[in-house]
């Protein structure tokens, strides 16, 4: 396949190791998802550690205001956009909770694994067709639109409130 000329045989082997990649490529296997999981746990103590550090930059951008007057319309943006971006990682949270109820059946009879997020616990984590459902719809074309759905996420996350 890199060129030249070919024979049939060799222009075949060359299209079955073609489909053969893209039929591993769409069949991820779940010990790799597995390594998405623990990703996504680092992330979430990443956050626990900028939350922590974002407490401590507050506390002291307050103390500089007290002596400096002229800092106290960057602290006001700088909670403003805080604000912001907490509601919006708290509607990320809430989308993300109500995709693990709809589309994980051990999530709407234990409210713990749906409220928790724990990953691990979920038995259909290879199962990519219901929570495209979920958020998007079963026709593409149109999307579903209104609350927990992709388009209202986007809006949110483009608009930044």
């Amino acid at each position: 396949m890199g060129g030249g000329k070919e024979t049939p045989r060799q222009k075949m082997i060359g299209m079955m190791y073609l489909v053969l990649t893209a039929l591993l490529a769409m069949n991820t296997s779940k010990q790799v998802l597995q390594g998405y999981l623990s990703v996504s746990e680092s992330l979430g103590a990443s956050k626990k550690s900028l939350e922590e550090n974002n407490k401590r930059v507050t506390s002291a951008f307050e103390g500089t205001i007290n002596g400096n007057a002229a800092a106290k319309p960057y602290y006001d943006r700088a909670l403003e956009a805080q604000k912001v971006l907490n509601e919006l990682y708290k509607y990320i949270g809430d989308v993300r909770s109500f995709v693990v109820a709809e589309t994980e059946p051990k999530a709407n009879k234990d409210t713990k694994i749906a409220d928790t997020l724990n990953l691990r616990h979920m038995e259909k984590i290879d199962d990519y067709d219901m929570p495209t459902t979920v958020l998007i719809g079963s026709e593409p074309k149109t999307p579903k639109t209104g609350p927990n759905t992709a388009s209202e996420l986007k809006e949110k996350n483009e608009s930044g409130s």
